[in-house]
Parts: C-alpha cells; structure tokens; sequence
C-alpha cells in the first residue's frame, strides 16, 4: 500500500512539473497524427509549434521534438510564446538527456523564404518563452527574422 501511494505521488509530481504539451515530429509522421508521442508524431514542424502554443500558458509550458532529419515547410516557421522547440532526437527518446550528437535536425528554407519569421507587434511581442534548441536552420531567403521578438537559443 505504501509503495502504491508513493508511486501515484511520483506520476502526480511528475505530471505538475511538466502540465504544458508535448508534441513530436518524425518525416515518417503524419498531420493526421495526434502528435503526442513518437509513435504518432506529427510530419510539419509548424503543426507541432501550433497544437503546442493551443496548450501552452506562462504557468505550464509546452514543448516540440523534432527527429533527426531535413524539414520543409513551404513558407516560414513561426515561433510562439512559451513553447520551446527542441531537435536533436532519433525519434525513441524519453528525456532531453538523452539526446545525441549527430541526431541534426534541420529547417530547410528552400532558398526562397525566411527559415523562421518572428513577425510580432509592440503591443504583442515573441518573448523570451519562446525558445529554439539544437536545430539548424538552413538555405533560406535569411535565416531567422525577428520583429519585437526576443526568442531564446
């Protein structure tokens, strides 16, 4: 019994430190996925950064995984206030920790748009709750644009 209470304790605690979403993308996934695990990862970037920022509050952060391999989204990616987008994984992993290096993850631009646009207002900033991690972004219009966006690295 008591081993019992301290292991629903443990998946309470566990559940509280990370309330936000977590949502996965694979380029063997899908958008008809749900994009909560590996398994039923997403296939575009941008559909994983916008179901997160649907979950996500400055209390309970949410996060994106991306698998190894080369992205295209066809237009720029748009960065969301407290969602943290995270690369680097082979696609089985259960903790940052666990990622490796020579899992890269790229954001490919085509050579014709901004890899990223962070195009925000004054009165509606990209914060600093945004952040971006391991990835690389590559052959784009430019690289990363940013309008009163503060996104972390």
């Amino acid at each position: 019994m008591k081993k019992h209470i301290l292991s629903l304790l443990f998946g309470v605690l566990s559940a509280c430190a990370f309330a936000g979403g977590r949502f996965y993308v694979s380029t063997t996934g899908s958008d008809a996925n749900d994009g909560k695990s590996w398994a039923t990862a997403f296939a575009d970037v941008q559909t994983a950064i916008n179901a997160a920022a649907s979950v996500a509050t400055d209390e309970s952060p949410s996060e994106v995984w991306i698998a190894k391999g080369t992205y295209q989204h066809g237009s720029s990616l748009s960065m969301k206030n407290n969602v943290a987008i995270y690369g680097g994984f082979a696609g089985s992993e259960n903790s940052l920790e666990e990622r490796a290096i020579g899992n890269e993850t790229i954001l490919y631009g085509q050579n014709s748009y901004n890899v990223i646009r962070n195009d925000y207002t004054m009165s509606n900033p990209l914060t600093s709750s945004a952040k971006l991690d391991a990835v690389t972004v590559s052959n784009g219009e430019s690289g990363i644009y940013n309008n009163y966006s503060s996104p972390t690295d």
